[in-house]
């Protein structure tokens, strides 16, 4: 199992499941029931993240549309 690195400055709820490897840096909003997968790095830019599958990377400015993995 790998670490992973979720800010005490950011927020999220106590549902969040990450996977191995995931690094959450200052001031990110998680949604309710948010799943973050395995290797997931979350840029500094603001986004908020629904589901991510593994080996996935969000760039800055990324947008997601609903019902999108």
């Amino acid at each position: 199992m790998v670490k992973s690195y979720i800010s005490s400055y950011c927020t999220y709820f106590s549902q969040l499941t990450t996977g191995d490897n995931c690094y959450i840096p200052v001031d990110k909003t998680i949604q309710l029931y948010a799943i973050i997968k395995n290797n997931q790095f979350i840029t500094s830019s603001g986004f908020m993240i629904c589901y991510v599958k593994r080996n996935c990377f969000l760039g800055v400015n990324a947008t997601i549309r609903d019902a999108v993995t």
